[in-house]
This record gives structure tokens, sequence and C-alpha cells, in this order.
């Protein structure tokens, strides 16, 4: 079984990659739309916006004087808003395996931890694979009135760019979500899942629909199935 798992966990993850080249490459090879270029620009801007922010954010309240310590209070709500989404989307994740929590607790100077009866790979994982207030943000915007619609959607992006920050700090070789799901395939897994995400949104901005993309991903694990489908076979 653990072979099984193996064959199945790094099948998925070139599937993925297989999903990333081939987004981008049929992005590239199709005449570039009039507008692409300024959606592009208005799909990187506030994420960039969100990141920088967060790390010039963290710098400034190291620095002495009377700004660092509003800046202090600042990131202290901001950390406590990230640990508390980390400890969420355990949360989220495990309700979706029928594991409901024990106990949550979150706080700026103890960090935070979540009690399951049981846990698996997806939900130790999940806080570095989903960014829980940009998509929360993102659904509103989905239900907001269509000239909000524009603000909401780039509030979602700068908090998946303050997410990103949050992954750049806690994404490290002593994080135990990490270990336990082993940390080469975590290292890999993490970054290839937000390009494949990224890419695609990238990818629709250049005129490419979401039902081509969804052709273009089930091309793309292909042949990751095939390989597991022979791995079974063989073990049969």
């Amino acid at each position: 079984m653990k072979f099984l798992s193996w064959i199945v966990r790094w099948s998925l993850l070139a599937a993925m990659a297989s999903a990333v080249g081939q987004v981008v490459f049929v992005a590239v090879g199709r005449p570039f739309p009039t507008g692409a270029a300024g959606a592009l620009l208005w799909l990187h801007l506030p994420v960039l916006a969100g990141f920088l922010a967060q790390a010039l954010l963290f710098r400034a309240s190291r620095q002495p004087g009377w700004l660092a310590s509003f800046l202090g209070r600042l990131t202290a709500l901001l950390e406590f808003a990230e640990t508390l989404e980390h400890e969420l989307t355990h949360v989220f994740a495990g309700l979706l395996f029928l594991r409901p929590p024990g106990e949550l607790h979150a706080s700026t100077k103890e960090g935070g931890y979540v009690t399951l009866e049981k846990t698996n790979r997806v939900i130790l994982l999940a806080p570095y694979l989903l960014p829980l207030w940009a998509l929360l943000m993102a659904g509103l915007a989905r239900i907001l009135a269509p000239e909000l619609r524009p603000v909401a959607s780039a509030a979602a992006l700068a908090l998946y760019g303050l997410f990103l920050g949050r992954l750049r700090r806690e994404a490290h070789r002593g994080q135990t979500d990490l270990q336990s799901t082993g940390l080469l395939f975590s290292f890999l897994l993490i970054p290839t899942w937000h390009l494949w995400g990224w890419s695609a949104l990238c990818a629709h901005a250049c005129g490419v629909s979401w039902g081509r993309l969804a052709e273009i991903w089930l091309e793309g694990v292909q042949w990751p199935v095939e390989l597991v489908r022979l791995a079974l076979s063989r073990m049969g």
C-alpha cells in the first residue's frame, strides 16, 4: 500500500506539472488578443502589491520610532489573521473528509493549532495550497453588485499576495506539516499547485475559455493516469 500511495502522489504531481506545461504552451501559441496585456497586468499588480505590502510592513515594524509602534500593532493583527487562516484551512479540509475538529486555537504569541481525530496529507497541506481569505473574497465578488465586483476581485488578488507572503515564511524544513507529508514531495507540490492555478488564470485572460482549459488539463493527466493503471495491474 505504501508503494501504491507513493505512485499515486508522484503521478498527481506529474499530472499537475504536465497540465501547467500544456496550458502555457496553448496560451503562448495563441494570437495575443486585444486587451490581454491589460488583463494580465490587472491580474499581477494586486498580487504583487499584497506581497510587497506585507514584506514592507514586517520590515518597518522592526525599526525604532513611533511609527514602528503603530505598525507593530498592525503586524500583530495581520499575524493573527494569517494564523487563523492556517488553522481554519486545516478545519475546512478536515470537514471535507468528515473529520470535524475537536479544538482550535490561534494567537499572535503562541501561534495556533487544531486537533483532529485523524488526519491525512490533504488536510496537512491544505494551508499551503488554499488561500482561504482570497477564496472567500473571490466568492463574495461573484454575488456583489456589478460595479463593486472589480474592487472585490482586486482585493481577492491582493489577499492572495498576502497568502504568498505567509507561504514564503511558513514553508520551511522545520514545518511539521511538511515533514509529515515528505519534504521533497511538499516542496515540489506546493509551487506546482500554485503555478497550475495561476497559469490557468493567465491563459483565461489571454482568451482561452474555461472549457478549453478543462480539456487541456484532461490531456495533461492522461499519461500519469496510465502510469497508475500500469502500477495497479503489476501489483494485481
